[in-house]
C-alpha cells in the first residue's frame, strides 16, 4: 500500500500533458529507485519476523518432530523471503 502514493506523484502526467506522454514514462521511471528501497526494508523485516520467534521456538517443551514441524513451517516463510529477493534482483538489474 505504500507504494501507491509514490506511484501517484510520479506516475500521473502534470496538469494538460495526455497519459500517452513520454514525460509520463520517464517520470515514472525514476520511481524504480524507492521501489528497490521498499522492497529491500520489506526483505530486512521479514527476515527479522522470521528470526525472532527462532530463540523461542527452540526452548519449547516439546518433542523433537514436532519442534522440527514447526521450524519448516517457519522455513516457508524463508522460501517466501528468498523469492522476493530474487525477484527484486531479476527485475530491477
Amino acid at each position: 500500500m505504500s507504494e501507491v502514493p509514490i506511484v501517484a506523484y510520479f506516475c500521473t502526467p502534470s496538469p494538460g500533458e495526455s497519459w500517452n506522454a513520454l514525460a509520463v514514462f520517464a517520470k515514472c521511471k525514476k520511481s524504480v529507485w524507492y521501489a528497490i528501497v521498499q522492497g529491500s526494508c520489506n526483505i530486512a523485516a521479514d527476515l527479522y519476523i522470521f528470526v525472532l520467534p527462532l530463540d523461542t521456538i527452540h526452548s519449547l517443551q516439546m518433542d523433537a518432530r514436532k519442534k522440527l514441524g514447526v521450524y519448516l513451517i517457519f522455513g516457508v516463510g524463508l522460501l517466501y523471503v528468498e523469492l522476493v529477493s530474487w525477484a527484486l534482483a531479476a527485475t530491477h538489474s
